[in-house]
Protein backbone atom coordinates (compact mmCIF):
# COMPACT_ATOMS: atom_id res chain seq x y z
CA UNK A 1 0.00 0.00 0.00
CA UNK A 2 1.30 3.61 -0.60
CA UNK A 3 0.72 6.66 1.71
CA UNK A 4 -2.46 7.82 0.23
CA UNK A 5 -4.13 4.33 0.46
CA UNK A 6 -3.02 4.42 4.23
CA UNK A 7 -4.18 7.65 4.68
CA UNK A 8 -7.38 6.97 2.89
CA UNK A 9 -7.65 4.02 5.07
CA UNK A 10 -7.14 6.05 8.19
CA UNK A 11 -9.81 8.45 7.28
CA UNK A 12 -12.40 6.23 6.16
CA UNK A 13 -14.21 5.72 9.16
CA UNK A 14 -15.36 9.65 8.80
CA UNK A 15 -18.68 10.60 8.48
CA UNK A 16 -17.92 13.83 6.28
CA UNK A 17 -16.57 13.78 2.45
CA UNK A 18 -12.52 12.57 2.46
CA UNK A 19 -10.05 12.60 -0.26
CA UNK A 20 -6.10 13.00 -2.28
CA UNK A 21 -6.30 16.44 -3.67
CA UNK A 22 -6.77 17.78 -5.37
CA UNK A 23 -10.94 17.89 -4.46
CA UNK A 24 -13.57 18.10 -6.96
CA UNK A 25 -16.53 18.30 -4.32
CA UNK A 26 -16.65 20.78 -2.03
CA UNK A 27 -19.22 19.66 -0.04
CA UNK A 28 -20.23 21.53 3.19
CA UNK A 29 -17.37 19.91 5.28
CA UNK A 30 -14.60 17.79 3.50
CA UNK A 31 -11.19 16.23 4.56
CA UNK A 32 -8.25 16.79 2.06
CA UNK A 33 -4.89 15.68 1.89
CA UNK A 34 -1.37 16.17 -0.43
CA UNK A 35 2.26 14.79 0.23
CA UNK A 36 4.53 17.78 1.00
CA UNK A 37 8.12 15.86 1.10
CA UNK A 38 9.27 12.26 0.83
CA UNK A 39 12.89 11.74 2.21
CA UNK A 40 14.54 8.36 1.78
CA UNK A 41 16.19 7.07 4.88
CA UNK A 42 19.47 4.67 3.66
CA UNK A 43 20.42 1.49 5.11
CA UNK A 44 24.45 1.24 6.24
CA UNK A 45 24.61 -0.56 2.52
CA UNK A 46 23.78 2.35 1.31
CA UNK A 47 20.08 0.87 -0.26
CA UNK A 48 17.04 2.84 0.44
CA UNK A 49 15.12 0.85 3.13
CA UNK A 50 13.00 3.75 4.21
CA UNK A 51 10.89 6.69 3.34
CA UNK A 52 9.48 9.44 5.83
CA UNK A 53 6.60 11.08 3.84
CA UNK A 54 5.34 14.56 5.47
CA UNK A 55 1.77 15.02 4.36
CA UNK A 56 -0.84 17.75 4.93
CA UNK A 57 -4.46 17.38 5.96
CA UNK A 58 -6.70 20.09 5.50
CA UNK A 59 -10.18 20.00 7.59
CA UNK A 60 -12.79 22.43 5.83
CA UNK A 61 -16.13 22.94 7.55
CA UNK A 62 -18.88 25.87 7.22
CA UNK A 63 -19.90 24.71 10.64
CA UNK A 64 -17.29 24.70 14.00
CA UNK A 65 -14.23 22.06 13.49
CA UNK A 66 -13.42 21.81 16.99
CA UNK A 67 -15.14 17.79 17.14
CA UNK A 68 -14.23 16.80 13.54
CA UNK A 69 -10.66 18.32 14.37
CA UNK A 70 -10.23 15.81 17.39
CA UNK A 71 -11.70 12.79 15.85
CA UNK A 72 -9.62 13.48 12.37
CA UNK A 73 -5.93 13.42 14.84
CA UNK A 74 -7.28 10.27 16.21
CA UNK A 75 -8.02 8.57 13.58
CA UNK A 76 -4.67 9.87 12.13
CA UNK A 77 -2.45 8.69 15.10
CA UNK A 78 -4.56 5.32 15.02
CA UNK A 79 -3.44 4.78 11.17
CA UNK A 80 0.24 5.31 12.49
CA UNK A 81 0.56 8.84 11.48
CA UNK A 82 2.70 11.12 13.70
CA UNK A 83 1.21 14.10 14.17
CA UNK A 84 3.25 17.04 14.08
CA UNK A 85 1.27 19.84 14.35
CA UNK A 86 -1.89 21.60 13.87
CA UNK A 87 -3.85 24.92 13.53
CA UNK A 88 -4.78 27.00 13.44
CA UNK A 89 -8.25 27.21 13.06
CA UNK A 90 -9.22 29.90 10.55
CA UNK A 91 -11.79 31.54 9.30
CA UNK A 92 -11.55 32.13 5.29
CA UNK A 93 -13.80 34.86 4.40
CA UNK A 94 -13.63 34.31 0.94
CA UNK A 95 -14.88 30.80 0.92
CA UNK A 96 -16.88 30.87 4.32
CA UNK A 97 -15.00 27.74 5.72
CA UNK A 98 -13.40 27.52 8.33
CA UNK A 99 -9.87 25.58 7.89
CA UNK A 100 -7.38 23.69 10.14
CA UNK A 101 -4.06 22.35 8.80
CA UNK A 102 -2.58 19.15 10.19
CA UNK A 103 1.10 18.13 9.37
CA UNK A 104 1.35 14.39 9.93
CA UNK A 105 4.98 12.03 9.18
CA UNK A 106 4.50 8.31 8.48
CA UNK A 107 7.61 6.24 7.22
CA UNK A 108 7.33 3.75 5.01
CA UNK A 109 9.51 0.59 4.28
CA UNK A 110 10.64 -0.33 0.98
CA UNK A 111 12.11 -3.98 1.40
CA UNK A 112 11.86 -6.69 4.23
CA UNK A 113 14.26 -6.52 7.39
Amino acid sequence: MNVHEIMEQALSPLDCYYAHAPVKQRPDTYVAWFEVLATPALHSSGERRRAEHMLQVDIYSKAPVEALTDTVLGLLKAGGFRVASWGPDDYEADTRYRHVPITVRYNTIDKEE
